[in-house]
């Protein structure tokens, strides 16, 4: 309760008490006056109401009604206050979501840290706790909780398979949701980083009164694959994989190479690395059967099947204390060529189109339905829908250019590509349909036009008598880009093995609004198609499918993070300590509204005496 002194309300309610009395001595009080009649007065007695005279108080039930509700006022007015012991503050909890937590199995930070969080934190006293993940992005792990049995069921969701935790990320998004006084708690294998020092220093960490920081981790010797690829190039089917050994004393493992479905076992050797060593694998693949030849002579993406594994291979490592490193599966990665046509009729523009197309290796014969047309026939339109046009436009009226030539470096066509030293024969009119791609000072020499489709429509103006361009090695640059830049837009991934963290995006034919994403483990998601592409991000490692119809692509995400499976740096200890005004927090039950409550029933009562007595 606090001091009367203190609460000027109060002090107000008890200075009423002198005036009500006043009020009550004075109309007892009276004096007389001479009249010359009393015809005018009804009632002849001796009026109660006032008089110079003190009288004997009158003390009606009304007078201590209002004298009781004067004293409950000034009683709320104090502030009335229970203390019954000591609570806390809202708590915040950070989990580390990194792989790395679960190393050491039954002892690992993960099982550590949770049993540390039902025994030593205070669950059930009426102070909420919630929960959030630090993973690639923090996010939080359902709703507030106010028990261990509501804890317990929320921590099934910390499955400690995020690439990497970014844990400054998560506690600036906790300060944000528990606002100055909330408590922030850390958990983590690992000792905190002040900010600004490098991680080598480590160094003490305070968390500013705010934060602690837990870790559960221990240091372990650990095998892990740190990068995998696979390429299948002139012929061949190529593995590559490094094995790093994250301990300061040697150490040997089994490395098996086997199909997934089958079991077949394609290769074993065992590995015997230096301390910190990090050792490459190129290992040669059979070369498995090619895919059935599609409509119009081109082979189907070996990404794209019909319920195969897509050639998928799996690398195996033997046991350690962290198995989540200890496998990577590829699958065979080789873009489907291109169909092209050529309708060129000036043989000094066919001849080294022609070369540059087949050196590219990409290309195939258009068969019924060209991917791209390239041609000099000022008329001439696409097959299909999907076909791609580039016109060789060689005007009559034109000028050779030898600079300075500007490239829109945001387009495919231009990666890579110089002009210095090219002189560039075309014509000179500066008003040219479609987007400039690459321009002699204001006269755009490319340009590209794209409709609604996506279907590209793209015009070279090119004089090859007046030019050294298709002689220099910036002709093969760009028709390399030109053939990549339609193999990147054909149906089908982009990418077929992944780190997990990055994002698989895969184009879709014509038509196709929604796809299906099937993970290794958990539901199958939905996904809406836009502009013929779809992002997919994975959220864990394996083989994932995306269903279109009746195409199913298939793509492997591996867990390549050495940051993450080097374990020798974790640690056990506590850092930071919450100040006393946050450690514990006063329990305190206010009782004000009791005596307002009582003050409400006690004028109730004054109103219905006072209508009944006719006062």
């Amino acid at each position: 309760m606090l001091p009367l002194l203190t609460a000027p309300w109060a002090l107000a309610a008890l200075a009423a008490l002198p005036a009500l009395a006043a009020l009550y001595w004075l109309r007892n009080t009276w004096r007389e006056v001479p009249v010359s009649s009393l015809m005018f007065w009804l009632h002849q007695s001796e009026s109660q109401a006032s008089g110079l005279h003190m009288r004997r108080l009158q003390t009606p039930l009304l007078f201590f009604l209002e004298v009781a509700a004067l004293l409950l006022l000034a009683l709320a007015a104090t502030g009335p206050r229970v203390d019954i012991g000591q609570g806390r503050w809202p708590l915040v909890v950070v989990l580390d979501d990194s792989f790395s937590m679960q190393a050491g199995g039954d002892e690992s930070a993960r099982h550590l840290a949770q049993a540390a969080l039902e025994r030593e934190l205070r669950w059930g006293d009426g102070h909420p706790v919630r929960f959030i993940l630090a993973g690639e992005s923090a996010q939080l792990l359902g709703d507030t909780i106010g028990s261990w049995a509501e804890a317990n069921e929320a921590l099934e969701g910390w499955r400690c398979r995020a690439p990497t935790a970014r844990l400054p990320q998560a506690t600036a998004l906790a300060s944000e949701l528990s606002g100055d006084k909330a408590r922030i708690l850390v958990i983590s294998d690992h000792a905190p980083i002040p900010p600004g020092s490098p991680p080598s220093e480590g160094g003490a960490w305070g968390g500013g009164g705010r934060v602690q920081w837990w870790s559960f981790g221990k240091p372990r010797a650990n095998l892990a694959f740190v990068n995998a690829a696979r390429s299948s190039r002139e012929g061949l089917d190529r593995c590559l994989l490094e094995v790093a050994n994250f301990s300061p004393q040697p150490q040997s493992t089994t490395l098996v190479l086997k199909t997934p479905g089958a079991g077949q076992e394609l290769h074993r050797e065992t590995l015997t690395l230096s301390a910190h060593e990090i050792r490459r694998v190129i290992l040669r693949l059979p070369n498995p059967p090619m895919p059935p030849l599609a409509k119009g002579g081109s082979q189907l993406s070996p990404h794209l099947s019909k319920g195969g594994d897509g050639g998928v291979v799996q690398a195996q490592l033997g046991d350690d204390a962290l198995p989540f490193d200890n496998q990577v599966m590829l699958v065979r990665e080789e873009a489907p060529p291109v169909r092209v046509l050529v309708q060129i009729k000036n043989d000094a523009m066919r001849v080294p189109m022609e070369k540059a197309l087949q050196a590219t290796g990409r290309t195939a014969p258009p068969g019924d339905a060209p991917q791209l047309l390239i041609t000099d026939d000022a008329d001439s339109q696409p097959a299909a829908a999907d076909t791609w046009m580039v016109q060789l436009l060689a005007e009559k009226d034109a000028d050779a250019f030898v600079g300075p030539f500007v490239l829109d470096r945001t387009h495919p066509l231009t990666e890579g590509l110089g002009l210095a030293g090219v002189i560039w024969g075309a014509g000179a009119a500066r008003e040219f349909p479609g987007a400039p791609i690459v321009l002699a000072g204001s006269v755009p020499l490319v340009t590209d036009t794209e409709n609604l489709a996506g279907q590209h429509h793209l015009r070279l103006r090119l004089r090859p008598d007046l030019s050294t361009l298709l002689e220099a090695p910036a002709w093969p640059i760009f028709v390399w880009n030109l053939v990549n830049w339609r193999a990147a837009e054909l149906p089908g991934l982009r990418r077929v093995n992944l780190r997990l963290g990055e994002s698989a995006q895969v184009t879709l034919p014509l038509g196709v609004e929604s796809v299906t994403h099937i993970p290794p483990h958990g539901p199958t998601r939905l996904l809406p198609v836009h502009h013929q592409r779809v992002h997919v991000m994975p959220p864990e490692a394996g083989l994932h499918e995306i269903e279109a119809d009746t195409m199913k692509y298939t793509f492997a995400v591996n867990v390549l993070r050495s940051e993450e499976s080097d374990l020798t740096k974790c640690v056990t200890g506590r850092w930071g300590a919450w100040t006393e005004d946050l450690a514990t927090a006063p329990a305190i039950y206010h009782l004000a509204w009791i005596p307002l409550l009582i003050v409400l029933g006690v004028l109730t009562l004054y109103m219905a005496l006072a209508v009944r007595s006719g006062k």
